[in-house]
Protein backbone atom coordinates (compact mmCIF):
# COMPACT_ATOMS: atom_id res chain seq x y z
CA UNK A 1 0.00 0.00 0.00
CA UNK A 2 1.32 3.73 -0.85
CA UNK A 3 1.86 6.36 1.42
CA UNK A 4 -0.65 8.75 1.78
CA UNK A 5 -0.36 12.30 2.45
CA UNK A 6 -2.42 14.02 5.18
CA UNK A 7 -4.82 15.76 2.92
CA UNK A 8 -5.66 12.36 1.09
CA UNK A 9 -6.68 11.03 4.84
CA UNK A 10 -8.75 13.86 5.30
CA UNK A 11 -10.46 12.66 2.05
CA UNK A 12 -11.18 9.25 2.93
CA UNK A 13 -14.52 8.24 3.52
CA UNK A 14 -14.04 6.76 7.37
CA UNK A 15 -12.78 10.13 8.22
CA UNK A 16 -15.79 11.98 6.38
CA UNK A 17 -18.49 10.07 8.64
CA UNK A 18 -15.87 10.83 11.90
CA UNK A 19 -15.90 14.33 10.78
CA UNK A 20 -19.50 14.87 9.96
CA UNK A 21 -20.35 13.07 13.69
CA UNK A 22 -18.03 15.46 15.54
CA UNK A 23 -19.97 18.63 13.61
CA UNK A 24 -23.53 17.02 14.24
CA UNK A 25 -22.43 16.54 17.86
CA UNK A 26 -21.68 20.03 18.05
CA UNK A 27 -24.89 21.08 15.74
CA UNK A 28 -22.46 22.56 13.51
CA UNK A 29 -21.84 25.55 15.17
CA UNK A 30 -18.22 26.48 16.79
CA UNK A 31 -17.87 24.87 20.09
CA UNK A 32 -15.87 28.41 21.42
CA UNK A 33 -17.65 31.26 19.86
CA UNK A 34 -21.09 29.29 18.41
CA UNK A 35 -20.99 30.55 15.21
CA UNK A 36 -22.66 28.63 12.72
CA UNK A 37 -21.90 30.65 9.57
CA UNK A 38 -18.53 30.29 9.10
CA UNK A 39 -16.83 27.81 7.23
CA UNK A 40 -16.65 24.56 10.39
CA UNK A 41 -13.09 22.56 11.28
CA UNK A 42 -12.76 19.82 13.29
CA UNK A 43 -10.16 20.20 15.06
CA UNK A 44 -7.47 17.35 16.59
CA UNK A 45 -6.80 18.07 20.26
CA UNK A 46 -3.53 16.02 19.90
CA UNK A 47 -1.79 13.77 17.57
CA UNK A 48 0.22 10.66 17.88
CA UNK A 49 2.80 9.57 15.53
CA UNK A 50 1.19 6.33 13.51
CA UNK A 51 -2.31 7.11 14.22
CA UNK A 52 -4.96 8.14 11.13
CA UNK A 53 -7.37 11.25 11.39
CA UNK A 54 -9.68 8.97 12.18
CA UNK A 55 -8.42 6.98 14.44
CA UNK A 56 -8.81 9.41 17.21
CA UNK A 57 -12.02 9.07 20.11
CA UNK A 58 -14.47 11.35 19.48
CA UNK A 59 -13.46 13.37 22.72
CA UNK A 60 -10.01 14.32 21.10
CA UNK A 61 -12.13 16.68 18.46
CA UNK A 62 -13.50 20.10 18.65
CA UNK A 63 -15.61 22.13 16.43
CA UNK A 64 -14.38 25.22 15.38
CA UNK A 65 -15.04 27.95 12.82
CA UNK A 66 -12.03 28.90 11.08
CA UNK A 67 -10.47 32.21 13.27
CA UNK A 68 -11.14 29.96 16.21
CA UNK A 69 -9.25 27.27 14.81
CA UNK A 70 -6.54 29.60 13.66
CA UNK A 71 -6.34 31.39 17.19
CA UNK A 72 -6.29 27.83 18.80
CA UNK A 73 -3.17 26.45 16.44
CA UNK A 74 -1.28 30.25 17.47
CA UNK A 75 -1.76 29.03 20.94
CA UNK A 76 -0.34 25.27 20.75
CA UNK A 77 2.50 26.87 18.13
CA UNK A 78 3.40 29.63 21.09
CA UNK A 79 3.17 26.76 24.11
CA UNK A 80 4.89 23.82 21.91
CA UNK A 81 7.82 26.57 21.66
CA UNK A 82 7.46 27.35 25.13
CA UNK A 83 7.28 23.79 26.59
CA UNK A 84 10.73 23.02 23.93
CA UNK A 85 12.87 25.40 26.40
CA UNK A 86 11.94 24.28 29.86
CA UNK A 87 14.16 22.04 31.83
CA UNK A 88 13.20 18.03 32.86
CA UNK A 89 12.71 19.92 36.06
CA UNK A 90 9.62 22.16 34.92
CA UNK A 91 8.48 19.81 32.10
CA UNK A 92 7.76 17.50 34.96
CA UNK A 93 5.66 20.80 37.23
CA UNK A 94 4.01 21.77 33.83
CA UNK A 95 3.12 17.99 33.69
CA UNK A 96 1.73 18.22 36.88
CA UNK A 97 -0.42 20.61 36.42
CA UNK A 98 -1.77 19.43 33.12
CA UNK A 99 -2.41 15.87 35.02
CA UNK A 100 -4.74 17.72 36.92
CA UNK A 101 -7.17 19.41 34.49
CA UNK A 102 -10.09 17.85 33.06
CA UNK A 103 -9.20 16.23 30.25
CA UNK A 104 -7.39 12.85 32.82
CA UNK A 105 -9.75 10.62 33.58
CA UNK A 106 -10.34 11.05 37.62
CA UNK A 107 -10.20 7.18 37.74
CA UNK A 108 -6.56 6.96 36.00
CA UNK A 109 -4.21 5.29 38.17
CA UNK A 110 -1.20 7.19 39.20
CA UNK A 111 1.61 4.94 39.21
CA UNK A 112 5.03 7.44 39.09
CA UNK A 113 5.06 10.90 39.84
CA UNK A 114 8.89 13.46 41.23
CA UNK A 115 8.41 16.23 43.10
CA UNK A 116 8.12 18.26 40.34
CA UNK A 117 5.21 16.42 39.07
CA UNK A 118 3.76 16.97 42.19
CA UNK A 119 4.51 20.47 42.71
CA UNK A 120 2.66 21.24 39.49
CA UNK A 121 -0.14 19.71 40.88
CA UNK A 122 -0.31 21.64 44.04
CA UNK A 123 -0.08 24.65 41.69
CA UNK A 124 -3.25 23.37 40.04
CA UNK A 125 -4.68 22.65 43.20
CA UNK A 126 -3.46 25.90 45.07
CA UNK A 127 -1.87 24.02 47.90
CA UNK A 128 1.02 23.79 48.93
CA UNK A 129 3.23 20.61 47.59
CA UNK A 130 4.77 19.65 50.87
CA UNK A 131 1.27 19.22 52.59
CA UNK A 132 -0.13 17.06 49.43
CA UNK A 133 3.04 14.89 49.24
CA UNK A 134 2.39 14.09 52.69
CA UNK A 135 -1.14 13.07 51.90
CA UNK A 136 0.00 11.27 48.05
CA UNK A 137 0.86 7.40 49.77
CA UNK A 138 -2.96 6.82 50.04
CA UNK A 139 -3.61 7.84 47.17
CA UNK A 140 -3.90 5.88 44.30
CA UNK A 141 -6.19 8.17 41.57
CA UNK A 142 -6.19 11.18 40.54
CA UNK A 143 -10.09 11.36 41.80
CA UNK A 144 -8.25 10.21 45.62
CA UNK A 145 -6.13 13.24 44.93
CA UNK A 146 -8.71 16.20 44.45
CA UNK A 147 -10.29 14.64 47.92
CA UNK A 148 -8.00 14.61 50.11
CA UNK A 149 -6.69 18.35 48.60
CA UNK A 150 -10.38 19.39 49.81
CA UNK A 151 -9.02 18.86 52.79
CA UNK A 152 -5.88 20.97 52.97
CA UNK A 153 -5.41 24.68 53.49
CA UNK A 154 -5.04 26.56 50.51
CA UNK A 155 -1.42 27.98 49.96
CA UNK A 156 -1.70 31.72 50.64
CA UNK A 157 0.56 32.22 47.11
CA UNK A 158 -1.77 29.99 45.10
CA UNK A 159 -1.81 31.17 41.32
CA UNK A 160 -5.09 31.19 39.16
CA UNK A 161 -6.75 28.12 38.41
CA UNK A 162 -8.18 28.03 34.91
CA UNK A 163 -12.05 28.08 36.87
CA UNK A 164 -10.60 31.32 38.66
CA UNK A 165 -10.14 32.96 35.49
CA UNK A 166 -14.07 31.93 34.07
CA UNK A 167 -15.59 33.37 37.62
CA UNK A 168 -17.29 36.76 37.18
Amino acid sequence: MAFKTYTELLRHPNWQRKRLEVLTLAQFACEHCGDKETTLNVHHGYYEKGKKPREYPLNCFTCLCEPCHEKVQEILATTRRQIGTLDRYDVQRAAGYLAMLDAVHPDDVIDAWTTDFVQGMADYLGVRCQHLLEELDNCMTYAEILKVAEQLPKAPEARLRRQDLTDG
